[in-house]
């Protein structure tokens, strides 16, 4: 879990930071208190999905994003396992809830996209 919140943080400060945004103004914008930023961006705290698709609607990302460690990654293979390592973490009716959200989160892309 370390390491998917690290991943995480990461991604966030990257987009931040590409955005000339200061943790602060991202915080406004995203509702959250301006110490919580700093945490997360370290990977000490873990986002909530509300949280994550605030941040996705200001960062100008899709959520999957999040996840990616480098966000030029093309490795499908790769992307694979690590949903799948994700997964594996959950118990059988969260996976089903996250499964579902991806299905569902694929489909609202793909209709945006055309």
């Amino acid at each position: 879990m370390a390491e998917i919140k690290n991943t995480i943080g990461k991604r966030i400060h990257r987009l931040r930071r590409s955005k000339d945004m200061t943790q602060q103004c991202l915080a406004e914008r995203i509702g959250v208190n301006a110490s919580y930023i700093g945490p997360l961006e370290k990977g000490l705290k873990t986002p909530s999905i509300a949280v994550l698709q605030k941040l996705s609607e200001v960062l100008e990302q899709p959520i999957f994003s999040f996840f990616l460690e480098d966000a030029n990654e093309n490795n499908s293979d790769a992307g694979a396992k690590r949903l799948a390592a994700l997964l594996a973490t959950h118990p059988p009716d969260e996976r089903q809830f996250i499964l579902s959200m991806t299905e569902e989160l694929s489909e609202m892309l793909r209709q945006r996209r055309n």
